[in-house]
This record gives C-alpha cells, structure tokens and sequence, in this order.
C-alpha cells in the first residue's frame, strides 16, 4: 500500500518575472490571512531580500480579492507565527520596493497587510472604500498611496 507523503501546496506562492518577484495569495475563497498565508509571505519578503536579481516585490491576490482578512478556522485557537504585524514590519522594512496591487476586499489584516508594504495601489478607491479599505492612510513615511 503507497503512503501519499505529498507536501500540500502553500497558499503563497512567487515567481521572479524579469525584475519582479510576483508574489500571489491563493487562498480560496476569500485568500483569508491564515498561518500559511502569513508564513509564505514572509518568505516570499526574505526570498526577496536574498536574491539580488530582485528590485521589487508584486503582491497580488488571485481571484476575486485581495486578502479578505482573517482566517476564520484560527478563531478561538493559539496563535500560530508569525503574527500578522510581524509580517507587516518585515514587509516595511524590506530594502526592495514592496508594492500591493489591491483588488475586490481588502479588510482588517487584508489592509494592514497592504499598508505594509511601499505602495498600496487599488482598481477603484470607492470600490476599495465600500470594502473597507478606506485609503490614504500613512506607515511612517514611505507608504504611499495613489488613486
């Protein structure tokens, strides 16, 4: 009898196109900010930081959001790191540019984890605004915000 070891897939994944690491959330169905999520950002930022080929970092959601913010299934359970503010400060303090591409729900830690990074850009700011995301909104003196 076969013994299925297959690894699961991480909700997060990158790929380096020319000069950009295009990082992806794949969470279905709202790419919620569980631990994997959290974890494979994180790693996507340090693989960033170690590949010198690497200028900048596209965050993008796959489907019909952003990230729609917390997960769930981790109500009521431990904590499991990284915590999303964590995952926040790596991202501003990353020394390549970091650049969210929001689209559809963008709420709680789906904002907090866009505002991490350098530039937050968005399809439609009322769009944005009816979901929570409410723009315009400063980390220190890097993020910018462009409609």
């Amino acid at each position: 009898m076969a013994i299925d070891t297959a690894v699961p897939a991480s909700p997060v994944t990158h790929e380096l196109r020319g000069k950009v690491l295009l990082v992806t959330v794949d969470n279905p169905p709202v790419n919620a900010l569980g631990v994997d999520v959290r974890r494979g950002l994180a790693a996507a930022i340090e693989h960033a930081e170690s590949n010198d080929a690497v200028q900048a970092v596209l965050i993008v959601g796959a489907g019909r959001n952003f990230i729609a913010g917390a997960d769930i299934r981790e109500f009521g359970k431990p904590p499991q790191p990284p915590a999303l503010p964590e995952v926040c400060a790596r991202m501003e303090s990353c020394h390549k540019l970091v650049i969210a591409a929001i689209h559809g729900a963008a709420l709680g830690g789906g904002a907090g984890s866009a505002l991490g990074g350098n530039i937050s850009r968005s399809n439609s700011y009322a769009d944005d605004y009816s979901r929570g995301y409410h723009g315009k909104r400063h980390h220190g003196n890097k993020h910018r915000h462009w409609d």
